[in-house]
Parts: C-alpha cells; structure tokens; sequence
C-alpha cells in the first residue's frame, strides 16, 4: 500500500485601499426656475490594487485598480429650482429643495445698489463689493428666500454662483483576498484532495468556487458552488479520483464584497457657455439672470402705539417705554427706532434700540426697559423710527412723571448680617413678579461650624403678611449641614408696581442672621397687551457664581417670532466668555450682548431664558438696576394666499353630453405677487379643460380664470358641485361652484312619429281597400245573378 502527501497552497494577499466618488454635473439654472445640465461626469479616484464594479444612477462601472478614472452619466438635472423675481418693491431670490433630505446651500450673488434680507430658510446674508453672500438651510420640500431691497433708485440684479454638495448611494462590488490550498494524499489507486478556501479580512464575502483535476491530458470538474463566507473564516470540501496514474487537482475562487457607498455630488459650470466643452469651473452652479427693478420702494412705516408702564415712576425704579411699528408698504424695510427724554427743551435721556427689519404689511412690537435716575418732574419721551437709511423718519410722544426721589439702596453688605453658624449659601438679589401671579424664591442656610444650632424662627419683612406663605418657619441646623427655605409671594390683582425691600430673619433669642431681596411688581395687566419679562438673579456663595433667569410670557397673540435682547452690565460680566448659557442665545456683542430669537410663538406662551455669570460682582446694585434692552415682537403676517378674494363664481347651466364655461374671478389685495395655480375638480367622469392654468398675481390685480367642463351623456339631471382649486407656495384655497345639469331638451323626431303613422295608414288603406273589393265584388255579384236572370227570363217567353 501506497500512502502519499502532497500539499498546495496558494495566497492571493491584497492591500487595503479606499475609493472615493464625486460625480459632477456642469449645471446653468436660469431666473424662472428650469436649468441645463451641460456635462455629468463620474470622478473615481481608487487606492485598492484589484478591480471593482460600481452600480450607481441605474449604470455599472468597472475600476480595473487604483488610479483615478472618469466615467461619463447620462445628464441629470439636479432636484432645485431657482427662480428670480421682480416682487413689489425688491427682488426675490428662490431656491426649492425638492430633494427628500436637507440641504445647505450658499449663493454669490451680482448685486448693483440692492441690500440682503433673509427670508425663509435663509440662515445669514451679507453684502460686500458688489455681491450679496447668502446661505440657506433648506428642509425637503421647502423653499428658501432672499429678499433685495434697493437702496437707491435702481436695483439690478445679474448672475448668481451656487455652492451645495450632497451624497447619494450606490453599490460597490470589490475583489476580496482569499487564501486558497489544496491538500493531496494517496492510498492504492485512490487520490484523495482536501480543497480549503480561507477569507482572511474582517469583511464578508460573496465567493464563486471551481475545482477540477486533469488526467492524461482531460480535464474533469469536481464542484462548482457560491458561498457567502463569514470574515476570517474558511471551508473545505473534499473530493476522490480513484486512478492509477496521480491527477493534478485545481482549485479556483474569486470573492466579491458588497458594499454600500457613498457618491459625493457637485455641481459645476462651464467656463464658457458658447463653448461648454473648453472646461469646468467645479464646486460651483451657475445661475443666469438679469433683474432689474427701477422704481424704489414703497415703504410706509407707522407709529401707531408709543407708551410709558407705570405712567408715574419712582426714581431708581423701572419703566418700560413700548413703541408699536407698522409697515403698510410693499417692502420690507430695515428701521432705526430711538427714544428720547425731554424735560422742557433739554434732552435728558436717551433709549436706542438695535436695528430691525419689519417686513412688508407686517406689525413690530419692541419694548425697552429705562432705569429713571432723573429728578423729580414732569417729561416728555419723543419716539422717533428712521427708514431708508435715515432718510425717513416718523415720530410720536407721550409723558410721565418722576415723584419722590427714592433713597439710595443700602449695600447687601449693610443689610446682610451673618454669624459664625448661620452663613447664606444660596440667596436671591431681585425677584421680578406681576400682578395675580405667585412667586417662588429659594433661600439655601449652611452652618459651617462644628456646633448645632436649634430653633431658629424665621420671619419676613417688607411685604403684607397676607401675600407671604414661608416654609419651613421654625428650623435646626446640625454642624456642617444646610436647609433650604422656599418663600411664596402671591402678589393681588390690586397690587401697585413698585419695588419692596424683603428682609429675611432667622432668629433663636441668641443670635439672629439676616439678609434681602428686592421684590419688584411690574405694571403688567392680567391679559397681557405685550410680553412680560420677569428677571430673577440669585447669588451661589458657595460656587462663587451668578443665575440669571428671564422669564418671557407672550401676549395672547400668535407671533411669528420674539427676540429678547439683553444687555448684561459690566459690572457683572465684562465680556460673553464669563457667561455660561443654558438657553441657545445669538452673540450680537461680546462685552456682552446677546439675543434669544424664540419663532413661531404661541399665544400666552411663556420660556425661560437662563445663564450663570462664573463671578459675583462686587456691589449687588447692578443686579438690582437692571434694565431689559429691547423685546422685539413680530407678529404673523397674513398669507397672501389666505387674503385672495373670489367673485363671478355664480351658477353654471349644462346639458348631458354638452361642454360649458365655467368662469370666476380671484382678486390679489395683498402687498405681494402670488404665482399661482388655478384648477377646477369635477366629478369622476367629467370633463374638464384646461387641467391647470399657472398665472403670476400682481398685487391687487383681478384675475378672471375660464375652463370648460363637459358631463357625461348619461349623467342625471340635478344640481352638482364643482371646486375651484387655488394652489400657491403656502398651500391652498378652494371655492365651492355650482353647476346645474339640466334635462334633455324634448324635440319632435319624425322617426318617432312616421313609423307607428305609416304602418296605421298602410293597415287602415288595406282595410279600405279589401272593403271597397269586397263591396265591389257583391256588387258585382248581384250584377250577374241579375243578367242570369233576364236572360232565362227571355229564353222561356221564346
């Protein structure tokens, strides 16, 4: 007996490697929203040493190993449209998602005497040298909006490059390394072979496995199988070839990894557009259009409310000057509002607000607290808003009155008194509330001795007892231990604003410990006519840090948006990198000012605005007198689409079969064009044309809209409902139409008539006839028998 070994191996090792893919489309959008794809390249740039095969936008591609290759693709238009407009007064730029996922998009835009507003979904716009760069984050299906207003009397608006980028997915298809050995062993005439297949990456694989052997020059197969191996993982088969001679076995794999990849689209413009083959500009879309707006705009800015809270201020105390704007033009208008005090013909004061755009047709709200530090008297504060670049300006005023000049506040340090086992760890400096509402406030006592302290009793002073509800009243204090004290103030309906010392006491007959608040009432009603911001500051000894919470109620109105803009002093915060904030705030300055711009505000609806100062000012007056910068209130804007007047819709009259006119009339009064679609829907089998009719609305234009709508024949005399369908970009609007199916006209038809006439005479002259032959033939008959008889008559006289 023979017994032979024999062992062959073979290694496929393959290096690591990556594939990236950008595709580029040579894109031209032009101004009414369609667009030219010029060239779609596929740009594959691959590291690996093996081939792979790419399936991606409906296509397959091979990359034979690494190099870099370029594959051209059928041309596909990208999911946007950008559309540039003349609109009332400034020129729109629009770009539509229609992509089933966000995208960011920046434009470069060739401006000539226009400024930025950004609209929806544009996140920042600036201008500089002649070109406005703006940014847009635009959900799926949403559309984007900047607004170019002219800044002198002629707005020109050209050429626009687009930057985006996005991913799609695609499939790649890559050569696996795969480890192949044969094992070969004899006994007798029997050659047996182990065939083993080991996939040594940590990735799976799809493989195709072939073995054979040959023998006096004939090849045989042995199996021919897929597999889907496992990473780091092997498997084996064994086959026998029973011969006298020794056959060579083969063994063949090829492995394929599927994955998922990503390809980066780009878009790109030809250099030159006469020749688009000469070159590419990449990253960048070109948007070709060429506005131009010649008349300026119509802004119409109004003061039509400017008042003072409380009208009779005690010196040292707040006031609150609300300036209520409209702008019943049609452009949005950026304006500069300002206070001024007078006491006589001096101006003692001062109150300016930051900048704000109001839109067109749009109402603005902005309230500022003031810090009355003036002397007792009678003033005057003139409000005065300024608009196209300080050349228009509207004014209005109102009065008020400083009575009693306050006493100065004693420091917290005069105020606080403490003892070497009672310490205030947690205490608040101003506490802001409005009547009809309950306040709570938080006190935190420590003892940092080692040595108890019992029965202490607290009590308040400064306000009425009846507005107090204190818990715990009576405490005990182990060494090294802390107790928290929660104090409720429900403040009445009838409460007057004003400030209250609140003094709080703790005492045991031994030894008392005290300290203060300011508790300050507001003038705000119960049904808010504006928002209501109450500030609360506390004072953490023990983390050596400030909070700050602004609470925020908006007035029973629904508000497209509501900034608050605060102004934290110096002596508090000399610059925003002290400050730690828990609400996402906007830095208009750092030595600090910053805003919460809260959108999409519901009536009566209240937030919380907080942030910790890492220090504690020195003097604890700032806290205390510290005034709101500015509250800025848009209220919604009124869709245009919602305003759209329809006329002319009376009643229709039709006949089964028959195609009629259905007309109505849809009037713009709104302050800006509307691109419109206009349908009609009918019941399931009727007729209707045109299917859909797309018109630009101008403001206050009419619009008279005619389809024709034809019934079925079969259709049912009666009374039918029809809708008028009007589609724009915020949706739609419908109108019930009436049309009147009426019965078919009755007509006197021959045919009707003549056969049933026709067979009645033919029947009728028949019967005559045969009645008349019949009368004829007796006739006839007598005749005869008559001459019969004569002549038998004659014959027998003969």
């Amino acid at each position: 007996m023979r017994l032979r070994h024999a062992t062959c191996l073979a290694v496929l090792l393959l290096l690591a490697g990556t594939l990236s893919m950008t595709e580029y489309r040579a894109a031209v959008f032009y101004a009414n929203g369609t667009q030219s794809i010029y060239e779609d390249r596929l740009l594959v740039n691959s590291s690996y040493p093996f081939g792979s095969n790419i399936s991606y936008a409906g296509r397959s591609f091979y990359v034979p190993g690494e190099g870099s290759y370029v594959y051209s693709l059928p041309p596909r238009d990208f999911n946007l449209s950008v559309v540039v407009r003349e609109e009332g007064g400034w020129i729109s730029f629009r770009v539509r998602n229609n992509h089933s996922f966000t995208l960011n998009l920046s434009a470069n835009i060739s401006v000539v005497n226009g400024s930025p507003v950004c609209g929806n979904y544009c996140t920042g716009a600036s201008l500089a040298g002649g070109q406005i760069l703006a940014n847009f984050s635009l959900p799926a299906g949403k559309e984007g909006v900047l607004f170019i207003l002219p800044v002198s009397t002629v707005l020109q608006v050209g050429r626009a490059e687009v930057e985006f980028s996005y991913t799609l997915p695609a499939r790649l298809n890559r050569t696996m390394p795969l480890i192949l050995e044969i094992k070969k062993r004899n006994v007798s005439d029997i050659w047996q072979a182990v065939f083993s297949v080991i996939n040594p990456s940590s990735s799976e694989a799809v493989v195709r496995v072939w073995g054979w052997y040959e023998l006096n020059g004939s090849a045989t197969d042995l199996f021919n199988v897929s597999l889907r191996m496992a990473g780091n993982s092997s498997w084996s088969t064994l086959r026998s070839v029973v011969s006298a001679t020794a056959p060579v076995f083969y063994l063949r794999a090829v492995g394929v990894n599927t994955s998922k990849a990503e390809v980066e689209v780009v878009p790109a413009y030809p250099v030159n557009l006469s020749s688009p083959g000469s070159g590419l500009v990449y990253g960048r879309a070109l948007v070709l259009a060429n506005v131009s707006l010649s008349t300026p705009p119509s802004p119409v800015i109004n003061i039509t409310s400017f008042s003072t809270a409380p009208r009779r201020a005690e010196r040292y105390t707040t006031v609150e000057f609300t300036l209520v704007v409209e702008n019943s033009g049609t452009s949005a208008e950026l304006i500069e509002p300002e206070v001024e005090i007078y006491s006589g013909t001096s101006i003692v004061g001062r109150i300016t607000f930051l900048p704000v755009t109001i839109p067109a047709g749009g109402n603005l709200t902005l309230v500022s607290s003031y810090l009355v530090d003036l002397p007792e008297g009678n003033y005057q504060a003139v409000a005065r808003v300024y608009y196209r670049n300080r050349s228009g300006v509207v004014s209005s005023s109102t009065f008020f009155t400083v009575f009693e000049e306050a006493a100065e506040l004693e420091e917290v340090a005069v105020l606080r008194q403490e003892t070497p086992r009672i310490r205030f760890a947690f205490l608040p400096v101003l506490i802001e509330g409005k009547p009809g509402d309950t306040s709570r406030v938080a006190f935190e006592v420590e003892n940092p001795s080692e040595s108890a302290v019992d029965e202490m009793r607290l009590t308040v002073d400064g306000l009425p007892a009846e507005w107090v509800n204190l818990q715990p009243e009576m405490v005990s204090i182990g060494g090294g231990e802390n107790v928290k004290v929660n104090l409720s103030i429900l403040v009445p309906l009838s409460a007057l604003p004003g400030d209250h010392r609140v003094v709080l006491r703790l005492s045991n007959g031994g030894e008392e410990a005290r300290t203060f608040f300011i508790f300050r009432i507001k003038p705000y009603p119960v049904r808010l006519e504006k928002p209501a911001v109450l500030r609360e500051v506390y004072i953490d000894e023990k983390e050596e840090n400030t909070q700050v919470r602004v609470r925020v109620e908006n007035s029973g109105v629904m508000a497209e948006r509501l900034e608050i803009v605060e102004e934290i002093p110096k002596e508090i915060a000399s610059n925003v990198a002290e400050v730690r904030f828990k609400s996402p705030v906007t830095v208009i300055e750092a030595d600090p000012v910053v805003a919460w711009r809260l959108t999409g505000v519901e009536p009566y609806e209240a937030f919380n605005l907080e942030y910790e100062v890492t220090r504690v000012a020195d003097r604890y007056s700032p806290y205390i007198y510290w005034p709101l910068r500015q509250i800025n209130l848009f209220y919604t804007a009124v869709r245009g689409l919602d305003l759209l007047q329809f006329s002319g819709a009376t009643a229709t009259y039709a006949r089964p079969g028959e195609t009629a006119e259905v007309r109505f009339s849809v009037v713009n009064p709104s302050l800006e064009a509307l691109n419109l679609s206009f349908r009609v829907a009918a019941p399931p089998g009727w007729a209707v044309s045109p299917e859909a009719v797309v018109r630009l609305l101008p403001p206050g234009y009419l619009q008279e809209l005619v389809f024709r709508v034809t019934p079925p024949a079969e259709a049912v005399p009666g009374s039918y409902t029809l809708t008028a369908i009007v589609s724009g970009d915020d949706g739609e609007l419908s109108q019930p139409l009436t049309l009147i199916l009426l019965e078919e006209e009755r007509r006197t038809e021959l045919r009707r008539f003549l056969s049933p006439a026709l067979v009645l005479g033919t029947v009728l002259l028949l019967a005559y006839l045969a009645v008349s032959r019949y009368r004829k033939r007796q006739v006839y008959r007598r005749e005869v028998v008559e001459a019969v008889g004569r002549i038998r008559e004659r014959m027998e006289r003969e």
